[in-house]
């Protein structure tokens, strides 16, 4: 395989597991939630920018993750995510694989105090823990990339509820995406499109706290070039409450529409509590 047909399959990793949601609930002083996670995804072909299709590797991505929500104040949270990545690309039998931290994300969310339904603003921050130029300058772009490398910068505004007299909840959020070039370590010498982003998850208590919900999330960069990575995904989540604050935790993602990103399928489960 050539060098110019590995460059965009080295971005499978790009497209990272999809984190935990506070949605427009925003937790009080002295409440807190906590989740470990472990993800799978796997990709066979990488979407350019044109809308072609590239195959020729195999991508597989594990996912170890750490978040966590604590209410700091009325109508104000903290949360952070922690992700530690093992990413393969195997090229027929030839396989390169990079394990490292990947990017942490930092967030305060508030709740508009003298509003009556559940909303949210959140500014959330993404930093990179690793150096995208490594391991050996990719070597030909054949290890697959944990991240993009470089700081952005998100605000989200999220509003929802439930139907009355139902076991029915919903929830949107709309954001925006700043795309700065500041870099880790020496970084790789590309610049980035801001981004609209969207998510949205509709569900139900179906038995004794146990909660099916339906997600869709997307990342549409508002300009055209060969790095900005622009997605969508949709899947089921699981909500299983198993006593004492503890509940398990599953979900899977599918990959519809992709740009300079990965079209593949990810499943998550995780082991949350709360208080």
């Amino acid at each position: 395989m050539t060098r110019g047909r590995r460059a965009p399959l080295a971005l499978l990793a790009l497209l990272a597991p999809g984190l935990a949601w506070a949605g427009p609930w925003t937790r009080g002083p002295g409440q807190a939630y906590v989740k470990v996670s472990e993800s799978l995804y796997t990709a066979d072909a990488f979407q350019d920018a044109s809308g072609r299709v590239v195959g020729g590797v195999d991508y597989t991505g594990w996912t170890s993750a750490l978040y966590a929500e604590v209410g700091v104040a009325r109508g104000l949270h903290l949360q952070a995510f922690l992700p530690h990545s093992v990413a393969t690309n195997d090229f027929g039998g030839a396989a390169f694989r990079s394990a490292r931290l990947g990017d942490a994300r930092l967030a305060a969310q508030w709740s508009l105090p003298w509003l009556d339904f559940p909303q949210a603003v959140r500014a959330e921050v993404k930093l990179p823990l690793y150096d995208a130029a490594e391991p050996g300058g990719l070597q030909g772009a054949s290890f697959p990339l944990i991240g993009d490398g470089q700081v952005d910068g998100r605000l989200w505004i999220s509003a929802g509820g439930s139907l009355p007299g139902t076991p029915l909840y919903g929830f949107v959020e709309l954001g925006y995406e700043h795309r700065t070039e500041w870099a880790v370590g020496d970084g790789l010498d590309r610049r980035f499109a801001d981004g609209a982003l969207a998510f949205a998850q509709v569900g139900a208590t179906v038995w004794r706290g146990v909660v099916l919900a339906a997600n869709a999330q997307a990342v549409v960069p508002l300009a055209e070039d060969a790095s900005t990575k622009g997605y969508a995904t949709v899947g089921p989540g699981l909500f299983a409450p198993v006593g004492g604050g503890l509940a398990l935790e599953a979900s899977a993602d599918f990959t519809p529409w992709a740009r300079n990103s990965a079209r593949g399928t990810q499943v998550s489960l995780g082991v949350s509590w709360s208080r």
